[in-house]
């Protein structure tokens, strides 16, 4: 991959992601909307907890991304604001170092979580379902939110 991809590539990544936590949002949904309605009908939905948890991991995990990416998380900066631009940009990217040092090992970390799970085959307690694609799937999610971070940094470079 080249230098001038990187942005589309990482852009793309966090599309697919930013999608693919919509449709597990809709699933988490559906499902709790069932499991209310077949309640009614004394006939609840077996480890609905389970699963709108590991749904929510998702959602969570493959909306990072993309949320940042397009600066939608809060940012909390009219202290920075108020410094000279140079300024500004030497708090971002410091910011940034900090934040992709966190998510790199958090990716590392779910990583070795999800070996663990799939070496040791630990799954949930009502519905015995694995959790290493749960820790896996985060670990993708992180390593994306690092390159995001990463692009962030490019973008910030260019503005000193």
């Amino acid at each position: 991959m080249t230098l001038r991809r990187f942005p589309a590539v990482v852009t793309k990544s966090s599309q697919v992601m930013l999608v693919m936590a919509g449709v597990i949002l809709l699933l988490m949904m559906a499902i709790t909307f069932l499991d209310v309605i077949l309640r009614f009908f004394g006939r609840p939905i077996v480890g609905v907890f389970e699963l709108v948890s590991f749904f929510g991991a998702g959602v969570i995990g493959f909306s990072m991304s993309s949320t940042s990416l397009h600066k939608c998380h809060v940012n909390v900066d009219f202290l920075v604001n108020r410094f000279p631009k140079e300024r500004q940009n030497v708090v971002n990217m410091i910011t940034r170092i900090f934040v992709l040092a966190l998510f790199a090992v958090l990716s590392w970390y779910f990583f070795a979580m999800g070996r663990d799970f799939y070496l040791t085959h630990t799954v949930s307690g009502g519905l015995k379902y694995p959790y290493y694609p749960v820790a896996y799937g985060l670990g993708v999610s992180s390593v994306v939110q690092c390159l995001v971070l990463i692009l962030d940094m490019m973008t910030i470079w260019r503005q000193s």
